[in-house]
């Protein structure tokens, strides 16, 4: 996956009006240059509804080795599937128009893009939102695998079987957007980028941006590694590009907060004043 924003109105949408293509591979091994896809799920979901799937085995060009411990998939299962390159069109329309979702998806669609690079099927997209990020984002927990996760919040199981692992990160996705609050799809893919420089989802920017201007506080959710997020009231006294600083109700504290840990912002009617004489400390950068 690529680091560079998302283009097109999609990114945009209500999340709930969006197609999202729940997705999960099953592959003989761990490097696409060699391995390759023996199952595909894309399970299409508008609303919460499914209007469209494909889910079967594909026929690899080479045994599936040691794999079949993981999947129980058999080169036996595999010997009347068709190719990948045989069920291009029904993917294609699968992929059309929608917003891919998986767990730690980035190594899903190496896959695919290998399996392009072949000529089998289309190019898959370059931005996709990606379930063990948004977890990682949202939560300290030991594990961030899928099963630890779903397990945890009483959601479907995976099973190392395409079909059920998509479903598992599709009703994974829904949890974890609802506890980063967001609302659209670009609001997801922002929190879940990672690297340098650091930077706000762009939504929380401008909740923090307009609270200093009216001088009201935001109530925010903040998350420090290592730790699960609190929630406290902040008035943001200075913003200086990708950190904000001020004071914390709760805590009674002046501190400095990065804008790549701040979950969320919601504006409260609690007004403020910058006390006199203030100077941030808030690095610019």
């Amino acid at each position: 996956m690529t680091d560079e924003e998302p283009r097109g109105e999609l990114w945009d949408a209500p999340l709930g009006e969006v197609p999202l293509l729940w997705l999960d591979l099953e592959m003989t091994g761990t490097d696409p240059d060699t391995d390759h896809i023996c199952e595909v799920a894309g399970l299409r979901v508008e609303g919460g509804v499914e209007t469209a799937r494909w889910v079967g085995l594909v026929k690899p060009p080479c045994p599936v080795g040691d794999s079949e411990r993981i999947h129980q998939i058999s080169d036996e299962a595999l010997e009347g599937a068709p190719p990948l390159s045989a069920v291009r069109e029904p993917l294609a329309a699968l992929f059309a128009g929608a917003i891919v979702v998986g767990h730690t998806i980035g190594f899903d669609l190496k896959f695919l893009a290998a399996a392009a690079a072949r000529g089998w099927i289309d190019l898959p997209p370059t931005h996709a939102l990606d379930t063990r990020l948004l977890a990682r984002r949202a939560w300290h927990r030991p594990s961030y695998g899928l099963r630890a996760l779903t397990s945890e919040l009483s959601l479907p199981q995976p099973t190392h079987r395409a079909e059920p692992d998509a479903v598992a990160a599709g009703k994974l996705l829904e949890v974890v957007a609802a506890e980063l609050k967001a609302k659209t799809p670009r609001q997801l893919w922002q929190a879940q980028r990672r690297g340098d420089p650091i930077r706000f989802r762009e939504d929380v920017e401008a909740v923090l941006r307009r609270a200093r201007e009216e001088r009201r506080a935001v109530r925010v959710a903040y998350r420090v590694p290592g730790r699960d997020p609190f929630v406290d009231v902040l008035e943001p006294w200075a913003i200086e590009g990708p950190r904000v600083e001020g004071r914390l109700h709760e805590r009674d504290v002046r501190k400095i907060l990065r804008g790549d840990r701040l979950l969320w912002a919601e504006p409260t009617e609690h007004a403020f004043s910058i006390p006199e004489g203030f100077e941030t400390s808030c690095p610019s950068a």
